[in-house]
């Protein structure tokens, strides 16, 4: 019928013998899934004590609908009050719409994931051509990829394309947000008939007080990089910029600062450096994901959605799940296309950031490197001496990536967190040993599983 580029989650419980999905024969043959409907009906045998989630993807229709069509980008339709404008077209041909911010509330962050070529690259440049033409967005620049916005630089306060300088560009945002808040605490609010209601609680959005939008592509890059640097060596710069973008994600927002990040997978694992955090904060935000190569088929993406970015069909460059505070839907739709963006240089509007705060903003990014970085393993770092015992925060993270794998095996929680750089293995297997003495976790012959609740 009429739904068509939407997914529909299967969720089997603990318990469950099994499932039977009956697919019609008009849906046929035009299903894209983590498993193959090529008959009337599918049977899942699963094992009785685990949980299974399968994800059902209906992408076409004979006849043409808006995922087939290319959608070219003619004007802005941003709404600088609201925040809102359209990012594609739905296969209804109804408009998705993502949100900048809300002015009662602040800023939402963003999350873009896709395979190279999938179109993340135009759907990031649609979404600053809409907001960079009404002189209240100013877009701050990290592009680790293959310099696909440098186009951008003669009108951005910031470009910067090497690992450290991203580094130094979040950690002076974090910087301006505290400046931020100190200002807020010196503006007041007024009623409509001119009475101090109390202190400014958000950051207001005008030409003298812009919203910053950092544009970071192939956020990833950084947060795996595992060059020790810092007072003494014993940082990297994937540790400190996971604990910089965490900061940002949670106390820009009322700041009017948002975190646009760029990776090619929506997993928290590939995608989030094993942060649920900097993930959950995306999610209540603007989630957009076109085609990646992942065979895991079912990813969460905002709140109880699931999605399946892998049955994204090739032939159809820009075809993307998007939810956001606005247009929840688990529907795909088709980006519009900014085909010649340099034709509308004429149009951009950025504001100039006050000086107080582009000070903070470019501080030491024109200045050399520290003295260059030596390539360790992170592993081989000493574990501190004494009686602290693992952060409160690997403890959770590490409780997280367990139950999200389900079983997993000693050495795999070890390795995927010392590749993020948070620690040795003793402080990995400390957390490993407290969870097992708050009884969150069961470990038998070296693999844990989150311990089951009746």
């Amino acid at each position: 019928g009429q739904l068509i580029g939407w997914s529909a989650g299967i969720v089997l419980p603990r318990g469950s013998k099994g499932a039977l999905a009956v697919a019609t024969d008009e849906l046929r043959g035009r299903i894209g899934t983590v498993w193959d409907v090529s008959r009337t009906a599918v049977l899942f045998d699963i094992p009785r004590n685990s949980e299974q989630r399968f994800v059902l993807s209906v992408i076409d229709q004979p006849g043409g609908n808006a995922l087939d069509v290319i959608h070219p980008f003619t004007t802005s339709d941003y709404d600088p009050s609201t925040g809102i404008f359209t990012h594609g077209i739905r296969a209804d041909w109804e408009p998705a719409k993502p949100r900048t911010h809300d002015p009662a509330s602040g800023a939402y962050h963003w999350h873009v994931s896709g395979a190279n070529g999938a179109g993340k690259s135009e759907g990031i440049e649609n979404v600053l051509r809409q907001t960079t033409q009404h002189g209240v967005v100013v877009p701050v620049f990290v592009d680790l990829g293959d310099l696909t916005y440098t186009d951008w630089e003669p009108y951005a306060p910031v470009m910067e394309s090497a690992p450290l300088m991203g580094l130094r560009v979040l950690e002076n945002l974090c910087d301006l947000i505290r400046h931020r808040q100190k200002k807020m605490k010196m503006m007041r609010r007024f009623d409509a008939d001119g009475i101090d209601i109390g202190v400014r609680r958000v950051y207001p959005i005008s030409r003298t007080t812009p919203l910053i939008q950092l544009v970071f592509d192939e956020w990833h890059l950084l947060w795996a990089n595992s060059v020790v640097i810092g007072p003494g060596r014993q940082d990297t710069i994937g540790s400190r910029a996971l604990a910089a973008t965490a900061f940002i994600v949670g106390q820009g927002r009322k700041a009017m600062v948002s975190a646009l990040l760029a990776t090619q997978s929506t997993s928290v694992t590939e995608g989030f450096g094993g942060s649920t955090y900097i993930r959950q904060q995306c999610q209540a935000g603007n989630m957009i994901g076109y085609r990646n190569g992942s065979s895991a088929g079912g990813q969460a993406f905002g709140g109880e959605i699931v999605v399946d970015p892998s049955t994204i069909p090739r032939d159809r460059k820009g075809t993307c799940f998007m939810t956001s505070p606005v247009d929840a839907r688990d529907a795909m739709a088709r980006t519009i296309w900014v085909q010649e963006p340099m034709k509308l240089n004429d149009l951009i509007d950025i504001p100039t950031l006050p000086v107080d705060e582009l000070v903070i903003l470019r501080r030491g990014l024109d200045e050399p490197a520290e003295p260059p970085p030596v390539e360790v393993k992170v592993q081989a770092l000493p574990e501190a001496k004494g009686p602290r015992g693992p952060s409160p925060e690997l403890v959770f993270d590490v409780k997280q990536f367990i139950e999200a794998q389900g079983t997993v095996r000693r050495q795999a929680v070890v390795d995927h967190f010392q590749e993020a750089g948070r620690g040795s293995s003793t402080a990995i297997d400390n957390a490993l040993k407290m969870l097992r003495q708050e009884k969150a976790v069961v470990s038998k012959g070296g693999t844990y599983a989150m311990k089951e609740t009746r």
